[in-house]
């Protein structure tokens, strides 16, 4: 401003002012010729605010008609306006140092903007400088506005953004979404040096260290308040302010696209489920021993033994809990440097390099051995697993020759364990039938005594009687693939609820088509709800086309559930039971086998 003039200058200065007004209009005309040049408005003021003198300019809001020596400056002006300049002028006269203060007015309809200037004399007098600065304000406001944009610009955003001073990389504004990203509040961001947060660890290596250089999507570590590294894309530009270089640097997080990628390229090599590598992976190590550089090259498969069986009636969810164990049972047993794949619904293969036969041999002997001492240990479901290997010692090798001997020799042994599979995989689902309470306590024990007397009384032969014992305490096997919500239920089922239901006698004959001994027991089971007129299911056979020990079968079962506590109900007495058999003699069951069978009952009961 034109008034803060050196101190020489304002000693001189205000040694002319302090003249009287009279003493003024005799001083150098040289001085009062440079007052007079100022379109500023001069007042020469004591300390009540009374007016010794002025010098009129450019019209500030004050009533300068007329002579103003004499009156008070705060009455002069507008009342509010009147207040500024009396607090200011108490303000001097307290301290003896200059103070401004800065006013608007509205004038014809305009908004003016004015800056007052107060200055202590030595005569214990005041000089008040007033200043039209209505442009200076509206370039300001016009400035401040602008800031106002490119804040809101800077905020919306999604990126963070960081004003940095290009000597000493200290922050100098950031962004909302940077606050966010680094999780600190901008006052405790700007003045820290950027290497606080940004690729610390690379200090010296760091883009912004190299003055010009500007980077364009660099990858980085960027540190959070908290120390959590996080990955970010960042872009450098170099950028002048008020004759200063600064870096605008704004930066994208990229952790959780990184975290998926990594996790993409994992699940594009490995086994969602058992966490082993899949066939994709498989086949690339197939690929790179080809050469014969890490000869000799073994390969084992194993093979899961039933697993569609169990999916089947168990449902899915315990075979997947089979293959998880089957996995961690093979990694057990695996010595440092093989690698394993799950290359099939239930097919595992091991590839090793540098191992002989006697090596393949011996691992093939550990995940037999894993395999026995789980079963031993399991109180739910054993494992039964088929392997084959081959080994290679030619350059090159012919890896799919080599995986098709193990995979040959693999099915061999398959089919020695089918006969003995079968049957072990019967035994772990009338186990599981038996876990989830369904078969009431005692009741195979029951129904196989009931079959043994009518056969017995029947006269038929002891392979049969043999038979229908297995048949009553295998019939309801095919149950363990039905929901428990239906099998459990309370009440009545729905007519969808009673198709499921049904299910369960097609479920038991598959299952035992698994195990040769049970192949004409199968059969039985998948009629043992076949009726005597034909409306049975699931074939709707009738009379002597139902099997006898079909027939035998569902007498007994029929009065065993009458008279046994179900989900649905309460047991009922035996006289209500055997009127139920009758009733239904000639209708659902054999009218010629009920009166042998109840005849049983009576004596049983004497």
């Amino acid at each position: 401003d034109a008034y803060r003039e050196s101190d020489a200058d304002r000693g001189m200065l205000e040694r002319a002012l302090d003249l009287s007004s009279q003493e003024l209009l005799q001083a150098n005309s040289e001085m009062r010729a440079v007052i007079t040049a100022f379109p500023d408005v001069f007042l020469w003021i004591d300390y009540q605010g009374t007016v010794l003198d002025y010098k009129a300019g450019s019209d500030t809001n004050l009533s300068l008609n007329g002579n103003l020596v004499g009156n008070k400056i705060q009455d002069i002006s507008q009342e509010c306006i009147g207040e500024k300049f009396y607090e200011a002028i108490q303000q001097v006269k307290q301290n003896k140092s200059a103070i401004s203060i800065e006013y608007y007015s509205m004038m014809e309809g305009i908004k003016k903007f004015f800056e007052a200037r107060l200055l202590p004399l030595l005569s214990n007098k005041i000089f008040v400088v007033i200043r039209d600065i209505t442009e200076r304000k509206l370039a300001e406001e016009k400035l401040q506005e602008s800031e106002k944009h490119l804040r809101t610009i800077l905020d919306s955003i999604h990126s963070g953004v960081l004003l940095i001073d290009e000597e000493s990389h200290v922050i100098k504004d950031v962004n909302r979404m940077a606050m966010e990203i680094i999780g600190l509040p901008k006052e405790k961001i700007v003045g820290s040096h950027c290497h606080s947060y940004i690729c610390p660890a690379e200090e010296n290596k760091c883009p912004i260290t190299d003055l010009g250089q500007e980077v364009n999507h660099a990858e980085r570590t960027m540190i959070r308040f908290d120390g959590k590294p996080l990955s970010i894309i960042k872009t450098v530009r170099r950028l002048t302010l008020s004759n200063r270089s600064y870096l605008l640097e704004s930066f994208i997080d990229i952790t959780e696209r990184k975290h998926m990628e990594e996790q993409l390229r994992y699940l594009s090599l490995h086994d969602a489920l058992t966490g082993l590598y899949n066939r994709v992976y498989f086949e690339e190590e197939m690929r790179r021993l080809e050469s014969g550089r890490y000869n000799p090259v073994g390969i084992v498969l194993c093979d899961v033994d039933e697993l569609k069986l169990v999916n089947d009636t168990l449902g899915h969810e315990l075979g997947d809990h089979m293959l998880i164990e089957t996995a961690n049972v093979i990694k057990k047993a695996m010595r440092q440097g093989g690698m394993v794949a799950r290359i099939g619904g239930d097919e595992f293969a091991i590839l090793l390099s540098g191992s002989d036969t006697a090596d393949i041999e011996g691992i093939c002997a550990r995940i037999r051995d894993s395999i026995h001492a789980f079963n031993v240990n399991s109180s739910g479901f054993t494992l039964s697993l088929s392997l084959g290997y081959s080994v290679a010692d030619a350059v090159p090798n012919d890896m799919d020759g080599l995986f098709k001997e193990a995979d040959d020799n693999m099915y061999r042994e398959k089919m020695l364990h089918r006969r003995s599979a079968g049957s072990v995989i019967v035994r772990i689902l009338m186990k599981a039938l038996k876990a989830r309470n369904f078969v009431t306590e005692g009741h195979a024990e029951r129904l196989q005594k009931l079959v043994e007397s009518m056969a017995w009384t029947m006269g038929l032969n002891n392979k049969r009687i043999a038979d229908l014992r297995l048949l009553a305490w295998l019939h309801d096997i095919g149950k363990v693939g039905i929901p428990d919500r239906i099998l459990f239920k309370p009440g009545p089922l729905t007519p969808e609820e009673t198709r499921i239901m049904k299910q369960h006698c097609e479920i038991g004959y598959q299952i035992t088509q698994s195990a040769l001994a049970l192949m004409n027991v199968g059969e039985w089971i998948q009629k043992h709800h076949e009726w005597w007129n034909g409306k049975g299911y699931p074939q709707g056979l009738k009379g002597e086309d139902i099997p006898l020990e079909c027939r035998i079968l569902s007498i007994a079962d029929a009065y065993d559930a009458m008279t046994s506590d179900r989900p649905y109900r309460q047991a009922m007495p035996h006289e209500k039971a055997v009127a139920e058999l009758k009733e239904c003699a000639g209708s659902q069951f054999d009218p010629y086998l009920v009166p042998s069978f109840v005849d049983i009952l009576e004596k049983e009961r004497i």
